[in-house]
C-alpha cells in the first residue's frame, strides 16, 4: 500500500525503504562472497598456504634472517590467489561432470550460481593478481613458481583426470611446489640447501596416502564422473591399499635423512619417524582389511600427520647462519683474486702498457680502465 495526501491506498505497492535495500545488497555481496569462496576450495587453498609458509618459515630458520611481514603477507595472499584461480580453472573445465557427481553437483558452476564466464573471469584476475603480488612483494622465483603451479594444475592435471591414472602424481608434484615457494620468497636460492626439497619430497610423498584413502571413500562417485582414478579401476583395492603403504613407507627414511644432512637435529628423526610410523600402521590395517573404515581412518589420520610433521621440522630445524657467512665470504676471497688477477693480467697487456706510456689513443678501450675519452681529448689535432 502506498499512502496519498495522507490516506493509505488499497492495493497500491509501497516502495521498499532504504532499510531493505540495504539489506538486500548486503545479502547480495554475501552470496557472491560465498560462490567466490566455494570456487577457491577454501580450506584447501589455506593448506597450499600453510605448506608455503612452512617453507618461508625454513627459509627465515636457515639464515637466521627476521620475519619480514609485508614479505610473508604476499607470500600468504598470492599463494591463495594462485590456489584459488588454478581450483576455478578446474571447475569450470570440470563442470560436466561434477554435474553427475553427488558430492560435487552442488558446487557453483553445476547448481547455476554462477555462469562459466563470470568464472574464468575471476580465475584470470585471481591468477593476474597473484603473479604480481608475489613478484613484487615476495620474489620473481615465487611468482614464476606460483603461476607455473596455476597452469600445471588447470592443464595438465585437470585434462589428464578423465584419460589416466596419471593425474595423481601430477597432482602430487603440484601439492610438493609450495614449500619451493616459500623458501624462495625468503631470499634464498633453492639450490643452497636440503631443506626446500625435503620438505617437497614431504609433500609429494604425503598426498598418495591422503588422495588415494580418499578416492577409495568416494570410487562410485568417481566413477559416475568418469574420472581415471586409482580405486575406479581396482575393483578389490588391491592396488589403492599396496600404493597407500608403499607412499607411507616412503616417508619413514625422511626424518633420519634430514638429521643426517644436518638440516635438523636427531630428535626430528625420531619424533618424525613415530609419527610416520603411526601412519604406516594405519596404512597396512588398511592393505589387510580394505574397508572404508580403514581408509577413513587413514585419511584423517593424514590431515593431522601434516601439520605435526612439518611443525616438528620446523622446530629441531639447525641454522644454517654460519655457514651462510662462510659462503659469502669465500665468494668475496673469490671476487677479490678474480680482480687481482685481472689487474695482473692488464699489466702485462702490451697494449695497455702502450696507453699508460704514451699520449697516444687507447688500443684497448674495451679492458683498458683508462678514461679513453679523456685521454684522447688531450691529444692535439693532427697539423696539415
Amino acid at each position: 500500500r502506498i499512502q496519498t495526501n495522507g490516506k493509505v491506498g488499497a492495493g497500491a505497492v509501497a516502495p521498499p525503504d532504504t532499510a531493505t535495500r540495504g539489506g538486500g545488497v548486503v545479502s547480495e555481496v554475501g552470496r557472491q562472497f560465498g560462490v567466490y569462496s566455494e570456487l577457491s576450495k577454501f580450506r584447501l587453498s589455506a593448506l597450499v598456504v600453510s605448506t608455503a609458509g612452512a617453507g618461508f618459515a625454513a627459509g627465515c630458520g636457515a639464515w637466521g634472517g627476521a620475519v619480514d611481514p609485508i614479505v610473508l603477507g604476499s607470500l600468504c595472499s598470492g599463494t591463495f590467489l594462485a590456489a584459488t584461480s588454478a581450483n576455478t580453472f578446474n571447475q569450470v573445465i570440470e563442470r560436466p561432470r561434477d554435474v553427475a557427481m553427488k558430492r560435487t553437483c552442488n558446487r557453483p558452476l553445476p547448481s547455476g550460481r554462477i555462469t562459466p564466464e563470470h568464472a574464468t573471469g575471476f580465475g584470470v584476475a585471481a591468477g593476474a593478481m597473484s603473479c604480481c603480488i608475489l613478484g613484487l612483494g615476495a620474489s620473481p622465483t615465487c611468482a614464476a613458481l606460483g603461476a607455473a603451479n596455476i597452469g600445471l594444475y588447470a592443464l595438465p592435471y585437470t585434462l589428464s583426470k578423465p584419460r589416466t591414472e596419471w593425474n595423481t602424481w601430477v597432482g602430487a608434484l603440484v601439492g610438493a611446489i609450495p614449500p619451493l615457494m616459500g623458501w624462495s620468497a625468503a631470499g634464498l636460492p633453492l639450490s643452497c640447501c636440503a631443506e626446500p626439497w625435503l620438505l617437497a619430497s614431504t609433500l609429494f610423498l604425503w598426498q598418495f596416502p591422503h588422495f588415494f584413502s580418499l578416492a577409495w571413500l568416494h570410487r562410485r562417485d568417481y566413477a559416475r564422473g568418469g574420472f581415471q582414478m586409482v580405486p575406479v579401476n581396482d575393483p578389490t583395492g588391491t592396488r589403492t591399499a599396496d600404493l597407500v603403504l608403499w607412499y607411507s613407507a616412503a616417508m619413514l627414511p625422511l626424518p633420519a635423512i634430514s638429521a643426517y644432512l644436518e638440516a635438523t637435529s636427531y630428535m626430528f628423526a625420531v619424533e618424525g619417524t613415530a609419527l610416520t610410523g603411526y601412519l604406516v600402521y594405519l596404512s597396512a590395517k588398511f592393505r589387510e582389511n580394505r574397508s572404508n573404515d580403514n581408509a577413513r581412518h587413514v585419511f584423517r589420520c593424514s590431515l593431522w600427520f601434516l601439520p605435526l610433521f612439518l611443525g616438528a621440522f620446523l622446530f629441531h630445524q639447525k641454522s644454517k647462519k654460519g655457514a651462510f657467512q662462510e659462503a659469502h665470504e669465500a665468494i668475496h676471497a673469490h671476487q677479490e683474486w678474480v680482480e687481482q688477477t685481472r689487474e695482473y693480467l692488464r699489466k702485462m697487456c702490451v697494449h695497455e702498457v702502450v696507453v699508460q706510456k704514451t699520449d697516444s689513443r687507447a688500443l684497448c678501450p674495451n679492458t683498458s680502465p683508462v678514461d679513453t675519452q679523456a685521454a684522447n681529448a688531450q691529444v692535439p689535432p693532427p697539423v696539415r
